[in-house]
């Protein structure tokens, strides 16, 4: 009989061959890297819960056959703590032949004792599950911003990722890019000396400091942001990591964020850390790495008190993840929504190696 039971040591490898499958729609079997990555940071983070975690689905021969990704994350709502946990890599062996086994696992994570239940990386499908059993879309962080800075080194980057033999061509766009950037809404001048380059470790002071007015925040402290910018630092498909902090014209650090970046490709923001009234001069920093840097475009996820400055910058939005959040008391689930509120990136999914690392 099918049964769902908690994430263990010795389910690793069924986890990392599912995940190979699914995800990397790969039938090599997964490195034993992988395997150790689930271990990592489902079993050893240092929010670990006895009481809630990742989930396997197993059928009647003890064989794994789905899992769903959960993380425990203290939070602080108010002034009083709560735990959010946050979901992702939802998947199922063979779906078809057991197409109730997603539901399930989302179903079983819905009901554990968590205060929130958040995911920053659902699927059309999954959001769908999600919305059937309550979940709501959080609109203002479920887009990715794209601001085109070299329209044909960006369009050749995109081709290269699904032809790699177009990789080369990346380099010969330069002087087009510079006629057809003139058909963009243009830039004002942005300069990249209010920011300063530093190593990821070196954001914490800052993300302390800039998160710490918010109504609803995770309860980081120093290990654990030392944990989480380790592995949201490495992703190797992303480019070299880009981390700088940003400073007003007192020279008083107001923020910072974390990207990555490659010769030709796209700067991708991870996260930027700052209090709603110094967003847009983090922004203006961002883009101004970016041409700094030679990007042919910047991109990241959309955080509401980033968007006014997006948007009068001509940066377009792209719908490929749904933010969805399903709480218990209303009133958590309408905060949310708000842009007094600092959830997902290191306080969520996307600080993690699956996404964007390599596994060899």
């Amino acid at each position: 009989m099918a049964l769902i039971r908690r994430f263990a040591a010795h389910d690793a490898t069924a986890v990392a061959n599912l995940f190979q499958a699914v995800f990397r729609r790969s039938k090599v079997p997964a490195p034993a890297s992988l395997a150790d990555y689930f271990i990592d940071i489902y079993l050893n983070h240092p929010w670990f819960d006895s009481e809630i975690g990742a989930l396997v689905y197993v059928d009647g021969d003890q064989q794994v056959r789905g899992f769903i990704g959960i993380n425990v994350v203290p939070m602080v709502w108010l002034g009083r703590p709560i735990r959010a946990a946050y979901a992702g890599s939802l998947m199922v062996d063979a779906p078809e032949s057991d197409p109730l086994a997603g539901a399930r696992l989302l179903r079983a994570y819905l009901n554990g004792a968590q205060d929130i239940s958040i995911s920053e990386t659902a699927n059309v499908a999954s959001f769908g599950m999600w919305r059937k059993l309550g979940g709501e879309m959080v609109v203002g962080r479920s887009y990715e911003w794209v601001r085109v800075l070299r329209p044909l080194s960006l369009a050749a980057t995109a081709a290269a990722r699904r032809l790699p033999l177009l990789t080369h061509v990346r380099g010969a766009t330069s002087l087009l890019d510079v006629l057809t950037a003139k058909a963009l809404p243009a830039l004002p001048q942005l300069s990249p000396d209010a920011g300063r380059d530093v190593a990821p470790s070196e954001l914490a002071d800052v993300i302390l400091q800039a998160t710490a007015g918010y109504a609803l925040r995770p309860a980081f402290d120093a290990s654990v942001l030392a944990y989480l910018l380790a592995h949201a630092a490495r992703k190797e498909d992303r480019g070299s990591p880009v981390a700088r902090v940003v400073y007003d014209r007192r020279g008083d650090p107001i923020g910072g964020y974390l990207a990555h970046a490659d010769r030709h490709g796209v700067l991708r923001v991870m996260q930027s850390f700052t209090p709603p009234a110094k967003a847009d001069l983090v922004v203006d920093d961002m883009l101004a790495t970016a041409q700094r840097i030679g990007a042919s475009g910047v991109a990241g996820n959309t955080q509401p008190e980033m968007m006014p400055r997006l948007q009068a910058l001509g940066c377009l939005y792209v719908l490929r993840y749904v933010t969805v959040v399903h709480a218990r008391d209303p009133a958590l689930r309408a905060a949310a929504h708000t842009a007094d509120t600092f959830l997902n990136g290191l306080g969520g999914e996307s600080w993690m190696r699956l996404l964007g690392g390599r596994f060899d």
